[in-house]
């Protein structure tokens, strides 16, 4: 737990705003794999994983969830000079090839069996946002006109959360207890 102490200090110590407290777990996160854990950084992400390799279907799919950060990197982050969400964006992107190594590698039975616990986290999630919307008395549908912006946004949190946070949870902390 000197790990997620050293983290919460860190974010404490310099008083670091949500996105640079993120972008601090990512050295945190490759330096406790290797040196801690001692265990390549492929099993972040796939835990029986041999070797790193995309092949075809997981090139495609890492070009696909590269596009919404890589457009946001290139045509909102840079020309307004805003360097941490740049570096977020980056993040997302790496999350992007990560995502579709560990897509790739998933077996189909083990898939099956993870389907109904991501519909049911994703049906959560949608409650928790209605709840709150509802709270501060907004509407809860989603427009047509904003479908794709729902799109875009469900892509960049999906691809980043292979990189920020969550791998550092799930593919490092979890995997060493």
């Amino acid at each position: 737990m000197a790990f997620v102490a050293l983290w919460m200090a860190l974010g404490w110590i310099f008083h670091l705003d949500a996105n640079s407290y993120l972008l601090i777990g990512v050295p945190l996160v490759v330096l406790f794999q290797r040196f801690v854990r001692r265990q390549p950084l492929r099993q972040l992400w796939v835990r029986d994983a041999a070797a790193f390799r995309l092949g075809v279907v997981g090139s495609v799919i890492a070009l696909l969830l590269i596009l919404a950060p890589g457009y946001d990197l290139i045509f909102v982050a840079v020309p307004k000079k805003s360097w941490i969400v740049a570096l977020w964006f980056l993040c997302a992107m790496a999350g992007a090839v990560f995502a579709a190594f560990a897509i790739t590698q998933q077996r189909a039975g083990a898939t099956r069996r993870a389907l109904p616990s991501f519909i049911s986290a994703v049906l959560i999630g949608m409650a928790i946002m209605a709840a709150f919307a509802l709270a501060r008395h907004h509407g809860i549908g989603v427009p047509l006109s904003k479908l794709s912006l729902l799109l875009k946004q469900f892509l960049l949190y999906f691809a980043v959360s292979f990189v920020l946070e969550e791998v550092g949870f799930r593919g490092a902390l979890d995997s060493h207890i």
